[in-house]
């Protein structure tokens, strides 16, 4: 017997350890350095605070452009201590929380009902979403590991009381929770909330959840005061931007954006099991198990009522879906507890192919990445030796932007030494192009971002803007019909997508310039490399600032 016990404390944590293990190495294959160019919206603002100290934005003005300051300064400190760049820094923290997310996962599974760690790290590590977005460079995995320890100190408080070691704990990791996405702190608060609702028989836990939820509420306030104080909205500019839309819109673009990603069959194999796994419990059922419920459908709650977003891959939901992974873990040890190895096994059959269609579909479909065996892709016409690392080789949408990068920086320096100042840059791009362009030189340009993402110039013109989860969009149309309206002058070079170019140059004030091919694949191959579409971009200058060149394509 003592025999088993010292075999089994050794085998059960290497296989926990099989789930990060799957994580990292789906994600080598599979997709590489995947997601878009958003992240590279708060690489601009960890470069503006190791540069200055200060949060801010491209131009320097005290805006939160980035919608994570908790990754920001995680970014920051792992960058000063590493002094790796900071695109590479953004690739290896979120693997890393994406791996501890699945470690975290498993204790909070064997809590709940023992036995359960295993299939509860391996489901979380082989989550599609999850294993996607921890290579994505944003704070996807990120906001993951963070709900689920919100949920292990709420479990704590719950089940051996509130004392001053724990309140404390709870106010930073609320703190946390708080400035890991905008939404999150709500999400924290709501599932609290709903933690009461599902203990309401059990007065002293109700009570010290009525403690935890007036400490998240005092926080939350606490840090939208100093935002407020600071960049003069008590959200970051983001949300700022993409919210004040109709509400029912917003909840009908979620409700939409609810079926893309939480109703595929991969994604209801592992609710199911977790659904039918609460109701295999017999006897009374334990603190975490409410806890992690409510904590996953107030993150599913929040990302419908807020619209949604376009990013692939579910993103909005990972937090939820690792919990609900989690939770499907457990259903399956129960469901092989009850009806024997035999359901068991055909259970795990089940579940394998699940998770393995899941990563499939979003390798073929929803990725910018590139997996391990396709080639890299070229884009046709870019500057002669250009050769970006390999975070940016290998995902299509990244080595867009840096055959484009050159090209229109060389521009802007033309233009700089013709007007003696600043140049006025605008357009809706603000994420990797306008990160290196800023970085090269913050003091060469002004960025204008016609989504109002990371600035709020255009916030005179309010009324002729979308929100929308790309942001407040400003079309050029409404823009060009009176520029002063809008508060600020028209900018000296436009540089956007091409499927906008035709809609500026329409208002004949501005002349293109330079015009970017797709990224392709090489002659001869033949690969799928995924279905995440990448338009080329241009650039434009005003009409008299155009000395001549000739339109390139």
């Amino acid at each position: 017997m003592i025999e088993s016990q010292v075999r089994g404390r050794v085998v059960v944590p290497a296989m926990v350890a099989a789930g990060p293990a799957l994580l990292v190495g789906a994600g080598l294959l599979l997709f590489g350095p995947a997601g878009l160019d958003d992240s590279y919206i708060t690489f601009g603002v960890v470069d503006r605070l190791l540069a200055t100290g200060a949060i801010a934005n491209y131009n320097g003005d005290p805006v939160e452009q980035s919608s994570s300051l908790l990754h920001v300064l995680v970014l920051a400190l792992v960058t000063v201590v590493t002094s790796l760049p900071v695109p590479v820094v953004g690739l290896v923290v979120g693997v890393l929380f994406g791996a501890a997310t699945t470690v975290l996962a498993a204790v909070l599974a064997e809590r709940m009902h023992p036995g359960s760690a295993v299939p509860s790290s391996l489901i979380v590590g082989t989550g599609a979403y999850l294993v996607h977005w921890s290579f994505g460079g944003l704070e996807t995995s990120l906001a993951a590991f963070v709900l689920l320890l919100a949920g292990l100190v709420t479990v704590r408080a719950l089940e051996r009381g509130i004392d001053t070691g724990v309140l404390v704990a709870f106010a930073v990791v609320v703190l946390a929770q708080t400035l890991v996405r905008p939404e999150a702190g709500l999400v924290l608060v709501a599932g609290l909330i709903g933690t009461g609702v599902l203990l309401w028989r059990r007065p002293d836990a109700v009570r010290r959840v009525a403690v935890l939820v007036a400490v998240a509420a005092a926080v939350g306030v606490a840090v939208a005061l100093v935002r407020w104080g600071w960049t003069g909205y008590p959200v970051p500019q983001p949300v700022v931007a993409k919210t004040g839309g109709p509400m029912l819109e917003a909840a009908q673009r979620g409700l939409t954006y609810a079926d893309r990603w939480l109703l595929p069959p991969f994604m209801l194999v592992v609710i199911a099991v977790a659904v039918v796994g609460a109701f295999l419990l017999r006897g009374r059922r334990p603190a975490v198990e409410p806890v992690l419920w409510a904590f996953a459908l107030a993150g599913v709650a929040a990302a419908v009522f807020s619209g949604g977003d376009l990013m692939m891959a579910g993103r909005l939901f990972v937090p939820s879906v690792a919990v609900l992974g989690l939770l499907a873990g457990v259903g399956f040890t129960r469901a092989a507890e009850r009806y024997g190895r035999r359901a068991g096994a055909v259970l795990a059959v089940v579940l394998i192919a699940a998770q393995g269609l899941g990563l499939a579909q979003t390798t073929l479909y929803d990725s910018a990445g590139q997996p391990a065996w396709a080639p890299d892709l070229v884009v046709p016409g870019a500057p002669a030796g250009l050769d970006p690392p390999w975070v940016e080789r290998r995902n299509r949408v990244h080595l867009r932007d840096a055959a484009f990068i050159p090209v229109v920086s060389a521009e802007i320096d033309r233009l700089r030494a013709k007007l003696g100042r600043p140049v006025l840059v605008g357009g809706g791009q603000a994420g990797m192009v306008m990160r290196y362009l800023a970085l090269d030189d913050p003091d060469r340009l002004r960025y204008i971002d016609t989504n109002r993402l990371a600035g709020n110039e255009l916030a005179p013109c309010d009324a002729f803007t979308a929100h929308t989860p790309i942001g407040a969009h400003l079309s050029y149309r409404d823009w060009m019909a009176s520029p002063t309206r809008c508060g600020t002058p028209e900018p000296d070079l436009i540089f956007d997508l091409r499927p906008v170019r035709d809609e500026l140059l329409a208002t004949g004030r501005y002349v293109l310039v330079h015009e970017q091919a797709d990224p392709v694949l090489p002659p001869g191959a033949n690969v799928v490399t995924g279905t995440e579409r990448v338009t080329g971009q241009f650039f434009a200058v005003r009409t008299d600032l155009f000395d001549g060149e000739l339109p390139n394509g």
